[in-house]
């Protein structure tokens, strides 16, 4: 078992990253510390590591990229399966052991996955997701969207070093690149129904960079469905791409994506995207509620809040929330649409909140009410 660990400046959160290695319970493992041109003390902390547990190798890089340091790391592994742990994320203690019993029970497997959480800067964590759908169809799940995070997978080595590893091209999405390339093969993939995995908002993320992430998106789900020469052996059910009478279409996947970027960036405060970018999604009624949903993910990540913080928090992202849900409506030239999203959207924010105070949003009013006396509750003007 190698585990792969890119660090850059990570002298803030290196060492918990590593102590959740440490507190594994399986043991037979090696950890590959990957610096990248670090400028803080996280070389120094490398190395202590490694000084003091040999399953610890500290190496230099100067790729100035995640996916060429994880390549560095992944050109002098040693173990049969490959894990990826970002510098600033963890796994419970847990992780290594029922990630691999799930792959003793399935020979031909390629990968395990897990659940996972977000985790906010001030600690608070979100729900628990699991991509079930990854099981059952890894690569037309793949070639549509980026199902799991980077720590939450156990993979083969050899099929990623046969596979060229993270294309340094990307700036974003190489994760996702390299798992629908896996995927393309055609392999089962085993899914381990248990949040072990946990990633850790920043506001100086690259995923908050919606132009470039949505840019890499792009060019991800292009090849999702097309042909991919790289990968040499395909299974032939996928040799050509994705099967757009399955589900969603290149551009509808696309669109899904846009959406998220973009209110993330209603959360964050900037607006980057073009509603046009939006046009494939679907505005039918049943649809409401998902497109709610992606809307509500998208802002607690922009906003870095859990569910429970985003009614009280709606007058920092509210107003352009609501402006890209109207927008969304004039690209559908559907206006009753568009209000459907936006009363599922609010219903679920107040669904999170404890209601302790009156909470105005757009369209909705949320109280907190005595139902042994609902007489006695006050309305705000």
């Amino acid at each position: 078992m190698s585990i792969v660990v890119p660090a850059h400046n990570a002298e803030v959160t290196l060492a918990r990253a590593l102590d959740c290695l440490l507190n594994q319970k399986i043991v037979n493992w090696e950890a590959i510390i990957v610096d990248d041109a670090s400028t803080d003390r996280t070389p120094a902390i490398a190395a202590r590591y490694a000084e003091h547990d040999s399953r610890f190798r500290a190496l230099r890089s100067c790729a100035n990229s995640a996916a060429g340091a994880r390549n560095s790391g992944i050109a002098t592994a040693r173990g049969n399966w490959l894990m990826f742990l970002d510098a600033d994320d963890w796994v419970d203690a847990s992780f290594l052991a029922k990630m691999l019993a799930a792959l003793e029970t399935a020979p031909d497997a390629v990968a395990a996955y897990c659940g996972s959480q977000r985790v906010m800067p001030d600690g608070e964590l979100t729900a628990s997701s699991i991509p079930t759908e990854v099981a059952i169809q890894p690569f037309e799940t793949f070639a549509r969207q980026c199902a799991i995070p980077t720590n939450a997978l156990l993979v083969d080595r050899q099929t990623i070093v046969e596979l060229g590893g993270f294309d340094v091209s990307l700036r974003t999405c190489e994760n996702w690149d390299l798992w629908q390339r896996v995927a393309r093969l055609g392999k089962n993939w085993v899914m381990v129904d248990e949040p072990l995995a946990f990633y850790q908002t920043s506001p100086n993320s690259l995923s908050r960079n919606s132009r470039q992430v949505l840019a890499d998106a792009e060019i991800v789900i292009a090849r999702g469905f097309s042909p991919d020469p790289r990968v040499k052996h395909p299974a032939s059910a996928h040799a050509n791409g994705a099967v757009e009478t399955i589900g969603r279409s290149a551009s509808e996947a696309l669109a899904w994506f846009a959406l998220w970027n973009a209110a993330s960036d209603c959360g964050s405060g900037s607006r980057s995207i073009d509603p046009q970018s939006l046009r494939a999604l679907p505005a039918q009624r049943k649809w409401a509620r998902q497109i709610a949903e992606v809307a509500l993910d998208g802002v607690m990540a922009g906003s870095l809040s859990a569910p429970a913080q985003l009614a009280a928090r709606w007058d920092r992202f509210g107003g352009a929330l609501t402006g890209l849900i109207t927008r969304l409506g004039k690209v559908w030239e559907n206006s009753v649409a568009a209000r459907r999203v936006q009363y599922h959207l609010e219903q679920m924010l107040l669904d999170f909140d404890d209601l302790a105070a009156p909470r105005r949003l757009a369209l909705t009013l949320g109280l907190r009410v005595d139902a042994r006396n609902p007489a006695a509750t006050q309305l705000p003007e």
